[in-house]
């Protein structure tokens, strides 16, 4: 049968995951942004600045978004994308 779509092998579309990945990356600048709000409030004197880890996980997270919304089955970007939200919620948590 010619011109039949063949089901994703993961059970998960290139679309669906595409949104899946963008969605995490927004979640990450989201926790992101409560991090900063949060350290901004509770600065203390002599706390360790934790501003860096939050300039890198939107990076990370948008960097692999835009490999999976390319080639969905990519490991390293969904990889990217899990370093990124979880550096932002880890964050948000130490914050």
């Amino acid at each position: 049968m010619t011109g039949a779509v063949t089901p994703p092998r993961d059970g998960v579309g290139p679309r669906a995951a595409a949104w899946l990945a963008w969605g995490a990356a927004a979640l990450t600048v989201a926790f992101t942004g409560l991090h900063l709000v949060l350290w901004t409030l509770a600065s203390v004197p002599g706390a360790v600045d934790t501003r860096g880890q939050a300039a890198i996980s939107i990076p990370f997270a948008v960097m692999g978004a835009l490999i999976v919304a390319r080639r969905p089955g990519n490991r390293i970007g969904w990889l990217f994308v899990a370093i990124g939200i979880l550096g932002a919620l880890r964050g948000a948590l130490d914050a």
